[in-house]
């Protein structure tokens, strides 16, 4: 029995069994409110089955025709992305391309449709192609999400080949929104993250100063500058005046310290992280990465004081997630970080108090006579 057959005979059963429980269901049961007619027609429905099971089959195109077909009748999103996916699995790029145009023509206020668009230009390496679909991103996206928008727009050129085209693809499309006060800032700092990625550190670091001037509280900026070291040194002031500006911008200041430590000036690093403690002090992680620093600076009895105070901090916080009134919306992901926090404190905590025993001993030693 040829293939197709077979699975059009078994789209049949699965579809009659599926029909029968239903009609069983509603026999049964009580009236049902009433519901949104679908657009899932029996004929539809054996459709998008045997798609499905000509994929399983391993007959990606023949899964890609039949859904894309049924999106198209349909003029359904879901079903546009799925022939999409479908695509893109079977490593068929043109054939990808050809379901995401037809996505965005059937549905042209679909942002999803754009954002799928300007990603399969950019792996198909058709860079210059993109800039007609970002500009229609951005028209559609409400004004006051612009912003965010324009700031997420390097990541769409992540795997590009040709960076120095990305970046200037980016200046093209962000120039009229450069000139309006409400996105100009975030038109900078895209415009210099994707120069930063082209290695042209000078006119980054050049974008980065002119967005900062705009708006010296704004963190986009300080974010930019703190990518740009240690390798640029300049950049360094603006991270130093946006913390002059903000000085409650604790995330700021902690992925400052971070670089800072990376170049061994710990001293500095624990600057910064004094003042978020005193900013934050109910927030555990700044603790343990401040042990772990005067530890580095050879400090134990201040290590021991801040890791004493990040294990308190952090049972506390296991203590709250245990219970089962807290929220646990990420206490999967929580837990696993706050055991291996925990862990990291204790043997820094046995190595500050060797550290401590053998300083005292050694003070003995001086001062016993001879």
């Amino acid at each position: 029995m040829p293939a197709r057959i077979t699975h059009f005979a078994r789209a049949l059963a699965i579809g009659a069994s599926v029909l029968a429980i239903a009609h069983a269901a509603a026999a049964e049961g009580p009236t049902p409110d009433p519901i949104t007619t679908s657009k899932l027609d029996a004929p539809l429905f054996y459709q998008l089955l045997i798609g499905e099971l000509e994929l399983r089959s391993g007959d990606a195109g023949a899964a890609y025709q039949v859904v894309l077909d049924a999106a198209r009748k349909t003029h359904d999103e879901e079903l546009f992305r799925r022939a999409t996916d479908i695509a893109l699995q079977a490593r068929a790029g043109e054939q990808a391309l050809e379901a995401v145009r037809a996505w965005r023509a059937d549905l042209p206020q679909s942002l999803e449709a754009h954002r799928y668009l300007i990603q399969l230009l950019v792996a198909l390496n058709r860079v210059p192609d993109a800039a007609e679909p970002i500009r229609s991103l951005l028209n559609l996206t409400p004004a006051d999400q612009q912003s965010a928008l324009i700031m997420a727009l390097p990541r769409f050129f992540a795997r590009s080949t040709n960076h120095k085209q990305a970046a200037e693809l980016i200046d093209q499309v962000l120039q009229p929104y450069a000139a309006q006060p409400a996105t100009r800032g975030a038109a900078s700092v895209a415009q210099g993250r994707a120069w930063l990625v082209a290695l042209d550190t000078a006119r980054a670091l050049q974008l980065a100063q002119r967005s900062h001037e705009q708006d010296p509280a704004a963190e986009g900026p300080a974010l930019l500058a703190l990518e740009m070291l240690p390798g640029t040194p300049a950049a360094e002031a603006i991270v130093i005046d946006h913390l002059r500006a903000k000085p409650a911008s604790n995330g700021i200041r902690m992925i400052y310290a971070r670089v800072l430590s990376s170049s061994q000036r710990y001293g500095d690093a624990v600057t910064q992280l004094d003042v978020v403690t005193r900013n934050e002090p109910q927030l555990a992680p700044p603790w343990l990465t401040l042990g772990a620093l005067y530890l580095e600076l050879r400090q134990p009895k201040q290590a021991i004081a801040a890791l004493e105070k990040y294990v308190a901090l952090a049972k506390s916080d296991a203590s709250a997630a245990s219970n089962p009134a807290h929220d646990a919306v990420d206490d999967e992901d929580a837990a696993p970080t706050a055991d291996r926090g925990l862990t990291q404190a204790w043997l820094m905590l046995s190595q500050a108090g060797r550290s401590t025993t053998r300083s005292a001993r050694s003070r003995c030693c001086r001062a016993a006579p001879r």
